[in-house]
């Protein structure tokens, strides 16, 4: 027996890639277990070169609003640096347009060197840096 205002989620999702073009699309009925909560999601990406990608992104949920997302990234040797800029509808926000930026440095053996800085839709900014392993 379930809670209240709980179901099961159900969800599907699909990726197709050709050539340098990358196709994602998913959607869960009672997201998180909510009842009643739908999200869906379609993104796609292009690889312009081995260095240079970009993509944009939509997303729905019922109690999140839409969301839409424009990215890139671009890799000069061993740095990478990345960007986005992203728009949500929900009245609440205090900016609903916010972009962020970072950037990677490959330091070898499946290191790099990551950071970047990011304001919220609340009118927070953050800020990381870190180092991390692909193993």
């Amino acid at each position: 027996h379930q809670p209240a205002g709980v179901a099961n989620e159900i969800g599907v999702s699909a990726d197709y890639t050709f050539g340098a073009f990358t196709v994602s699309g998913a959607y869960v009925n009672n997201a998180s277990g909510v009842k009643g909560d739908k999200e869906n999601f379609i993104g796609v990406a292009y690889a312009m070169s081995s260095t240079i990608n970009v993509g944009l992104n939509h997303y729905h949920g019922t109690n999140m609003g839409n969301t839409t997302t424009l990215y890139g990234s671009y890799g000069m040797g061993a740095i990478t640096v990345k960007a986005y800029i992203t728009n949500n509808d929900l009245a609440a926000n205090k900016n609903s347009t916010v972009g962020g930026l970072g950037a990677d440095y490959d330091l070898g053996g499946g290191a790099r060197l990551s950071g970047s800085v990011r304001p919220d839709f609340a009118g927070n900014t953050s800020a990381d840096l870190g180092v991390r392993f692909n193993f």
